[in-house]
């Protein structure tokens, strides 16, 4: 009922907004189909009227799609990302039926956040059509701390901050999420460690001389010795074949999930990395796959027997890629597979035509010898291969907006286009959808990646054009036109040939006209009390325009052949001066280090 009454009260918020006056609409929870699919009916006319749902979530998404219907937009999370319009009863006619074409249509928890960072993004999403939210990690520390730490700036003090605020931070968050009726997603890597006692990630994360004689045997035996890979719990994986190794993880999972109750898929996945698994001989008996199959089964068999039917999320990912040979999952229904194709090219749409006629072969599983696939081939032949062998619900994990946008192509423009034909495609690829690993505060210079992946996750056909129009129109009012022709032509410097390192000839001219484009944009710019959100965009605009500014005279002195300290000097400085102006919008820390890739 917590997430019906508050799809009431922002019924009621916006309705006095956009209408006024009393509202006539009445909510209906249909209580109907999977809980995880998202059924509306919105049947209003004159203001009156009823927006049905399959679901309590379904029904809150069916408020905000109704006000959507009238013409508002949601462009970007907080309360300046929001364009309201004013209607009388009289013409709120929206009648329309909704079934989103994926079922999984998410965000996951990365970069640098605060609370209130995680809670705006949580209240964004059914705004756009979003029905997940993934917290990463069993309390977040990890992402906690790179803000309030204040992780490389030379111009915020860290703050007192310890493990415990990360807990709070997180239950709080977990509140808005269920206050929203989202699917709560949750931890991922840390299993191979946590339920033996040892701290995952973050600023208090355990070492190798804190291991217990006790343990030591249950860790993966890595070029003769046993204990954490480099040093790194999160990338540490366990002696599988060691069926005490494997009933600590299982355990740990049963044991969490018994105090979690509010969890609606708990992430069981192996530790980070590659090329780091057991080389004992029993566990070279098996693929890595084999045995994470028969640890899914083992866990299933206890969750079965303590009454838990939370679902269970296992990750086709690095060293796992390699589908099992002789083992498969004895119960479908317990789990979602989910496939993280982390290394891909994010210049190219991975699901096209091509790329599945090449998905015919690709290097067989060598125990700590693989590379990651180079090819989309690769990846899709993999991914087919585990299709063969478990047929279960499943979901694609990808980083679009992890770093690509920072030290790829920061106008947004590319990586939206290759999100528009990605998500459209996942049907072709036998995926139920996609929660994004991405940043949270990626929203400079414009909202466009995420809004786009939102459309197309729910099942929007229109071309890529018009909804780019629609969320730069609504974002920068009646400059949108210039706008958009500013960051098309920004696309432009980033593809040429000696930008990508194709060639190194003609740097220093190519950037000597992005400096030119950057200074006509900026003096085009208009700035109006149009109203909060406009405004809040031209500001973003304007700072990305200097960043921007700073970082081609950087780069132009080393294309010379120059030193280019000053001017670094420079960029970082102006990046840590004006850090709080821009907090909500863009994660500086991250946008720092896609720079420092060019520079």
């Amino acid at each position: 009922m917590q997430t019906l009454e508050y799809a009431n009260s922002e019924l009621n918020k916006y309705y006095a907004k956009v209408v006024g006056g009393a509202c006539g609409i009445r909510l209906k929870n249909a209580a109907s189909g999977h809980p995880f699919d998202d059924r509306i009916t919105i049947d209003v006319e004159k203001g009156k009227g009823t927006i049905e749902g399959s679901n309590e979530r379904a029904v809150l998404i069916g408020v905000y799609k109704f006000f959507y219907e009238l013409g508002c937009r949601f462009v970007r999370p907080g309360k300046d990302g929001e364009i309201l319009v004013r209607r009388s009863a009289e013409n709120c006619n929206v009648k329309k039926t909704y079934a989103p074409k994926c079922r999984y249509r998410g965000i996951c928890s990365e970069g640098a956040i605060s609370e209130e960072n995680v809670t705006e993004m949580v209240e964004w999403l059914p705004k756009i059509g979003m029905n997940s939210y993934f917290l990463q990690f069993v309390d977040g520390h990890l992402f906690f701390e790179k803000w309030y730490r204040h992780k490389e700036s030379s111009s915020l003090p860290p703050e007192p901050y310890s493990v415990a605020a990360s807990r709070r931070h997180y239950a709080d968050a977990v509140e808005a999420i269920k206050r929203c009726g989202l699917i709560f997603q949750s931890v991922g890597h840390g299993w191979t460690t946590e339920p033996l006692g040892y701290v995952t990630y973050g600023d208090t994360c355990s070492r190798d001389e804190d291991i217990q004689p006790r343990h030591r045997p249950l860790f993966a035996l890595k070029d003769g010795r046993r204990g954490f890979f480099d040093d790194k719990p999160g990338d540490t994986q366990l002696c599988y074949s060691n069926s005490e190794a494997r009933a600590a993880v299982t355990d740990g999972i049963v044991a969490y999930l018994r105090s979690h109750p509010e969890t609606d898929m708990l992430h069981f996945w192996l530790a980070d990395g590659i090329n780091n698994h057991c080389e004992c001989e029993a566990c070279k008996k098996r693929l890595p796959s084999e045995w994470y199959v028969t640890m899914l089964n083992e866990l299933d068999k206890k969750l079965t027997k303590e009454r838990i039917d939370t679902k269970i999320v296992f990750l086709i990912y690095c060293d796992l890629l390699f589908a099992p040979r002789d083992v498969t999952l004895e119960n479908s229904d317990r789990f979602v597979m989910m496939y993280a194709p982390i290394a891909r090219n994010y210049f190219q749409t991975l699901y096209t035509d091509e790329n599945f006629a090449a998905a015919v072969s690709a290097p067989p599983y060598v125990r700590n010898r693989n590379r990651h696939p180079q090819t989309g081939g690769e990846y899709l032949y993999y991914l087919q291969e585990w299709q063969k062998k478990i047929r279960c619900d499943s979901f694609v994990f990808d980083y679009h907006l992890m770093t690509f946008p920072y030290g790829g192509e920061p106008s947004f423009t590319k990586i939206s286009r290759i999100l528009y034909e990605d998500m459209g495609a996942l049907e072709k690829a036998g995926m139920n959808g996609n929660v994004s690993c991405q940043l949270q505060r990626i929203f400079l210079p414009t909202p466009l990646p995420t809004y786009v992946m939102a459309e197309r996750l729910f099942g929007s056909n229109r071309s890529f054009e018009k909804i780019e129009t629609e969320c730069l129109g609504a974002a920068f009012g009646e400059q949108s036109g210039k706008i958009t022709e500013f960051l098309h032509k920004a696309e432009k410097f980033y593809l040429a040939a000696c930008m990508r390192g194709e060639t190194a000839a003609g740097r220093a001219d190519v950037v000597e006209k992005y400096e030119q484009l950057l200074e006509s944009a900026r003096a085009g710019l208009s700035f109006t009390d149009e109203n909060k959100t406009v405004d809040r965009s031209l500001k973003n605009l304007e700072y990305f325009i200097e960043m921007q500014r700073l970082f081609a005279a950087a780069l132009k002195r080393k294309a010379s052949g120059e030193n280019n300290d000053e001017e670094k000097r420079a960029l970082f400085r102006f990046l840590d001066e004006r850090e709080l102006s821009v907090q909500p919008y863009e994660d500086t820390l991250f946008r720092k280090e896609g720079l420092k890739s060019w520079i």
